[in-house]
């Protein structure tokens, strides 16, 4: 499927010029009018022109507007963009199972809402694509091994449950499901998703370093509002006790650190507020974008029209002085 996009767009200054030149057409067309009359004789220009020739230089005018619109057009870098099948990648899903994803503004919490969205990219990669699933509060577990078998996949993020340990270890999540991303035969990229921020566990710097010496992209996806807020989420259980899930315990989604993650190992960064956002988000990772410059066509058609509107004005469509 393609679609035709632009890089800088002049709507403004298109419609300034074709009104300038319109308004000058006018002004033009009124002095020749004016000249034809003062030293021609109408009724002789009338008999060998046809009774059309003030207005056969329409087509001019045509012509004129039509080389401006497509010279704008051509300034304003079109590009075509084709979404094109991506090669063969697998994926590990990380996935925060704090207590923080307790919170309910995702219906009906945010790790439910997560959940669906990932089990619905699973079922839109190919057939050929593994995909792996880790999960991380304060510490890290594998639930399920690369494996291409999507009913397996899923059922591993089925599997994912509020961990027992407080905190959100995102570097220690990076460091495995990279380990876990090198048992790929092909490329493979990690998919984080999280609400919160690493307070434990591995420095991310680390892991960034990690990830990028051995070439795996780490893909950010922030969930969850991101609006500041004292709201308290519940309990959880952390051992034998029970903690307070608050804001204070949970901090609101790092952006800043997770869009770094992204860049510095290639990947991209998003913040997503539904499962059906999360869905589409993922699933353009499994498209490639192909962008092809078309502004050298529309300038060398502003050219044509130019040349035409030239040869037009020197003929016939020009009679009167």
């Amino acid at each position: 499927m393609a679609s035709l996009e632009f890089t800088s767009q002049y709507t403004n200054l298109l419609l300034l010029l074709n009104g300038l030149a319109i308004v000058l057409y006018i002004g033009a067309r009124s002095k020749k009018k004016q000249r034809a009359m003062k030293f021609g004789n109408y009724s002789t220009l009338e008999k060998v022109a046809g009774r059309n020739f003030l207005k056969s230089s329409n087509l001019l005018l045509i012509t004129k507007l039509g080389a401006i619109t497509l010279l704008v057009i051509g300034i304003s870098n079109p590009v075509i963009v084709e979404n094109l099948s991506s090669t063969k990648k697998d994926y590990v899903l990380a996935v925060d199972v704090s207590g923080s994803m307790l919170q309910g503004d995702l219906e009906p919490t945010r790790l439910d809402a997560a959940k669906r969205g990932l089990k619905s990219f699973v079922d839109a990669t190919g057939n050929e694509t593994s995909t792996g699933v880790v999960s991380f509060s304060g510490s890290v577990n594998t639930e399920q091994d690369l494996t291409a078998d999507k009913q397996e996949a899923k059922e591993g993020i089925d599997a994912l449950d509020f961990g027992e340990s407080g905190g959100t270890a995102i570097g220690d999540a990076i460091f495995s499901s990279v380990s876990t991303a090198l048992q790929s035969n092909g490329k493979a990229e990690v998919i984080l998703v999280t609400d919160g921020r690493n307070n434990v566990g591995s420095d991310v710097n680390s892991s960034i370093r990690f990830a990028r010496q051995n070439n795996v992209t780490v893909n950010t996806y922030g969930i969850g509002s991101q609006r500041n807020s004292t709201q308290e989420f519940g309990t959880i259980e952390q051992g034998d006790t029970e903690v307070n899930a608050s804001r204070q315990t949970f901090p609101n989604l790092d952006t800043v650190q997770l869009e770094r993650v992204a860049n510095e190992t290639g990947g991209n960064f998003t913040v997503v507020e539904s499962s059906a956002g999360l869905t589409q988000g993922l699933v353009e990772l499994e498209e490639e974008k192909r962008r092809r410059d078309i502004s050298q066509f529309f300038v060398f058609g502003a050219l044509a029209l130019l040349l035409l509107e030239w040869v037009l004005g020197n003929t016939r469509f020009d009679i009167l002085p």
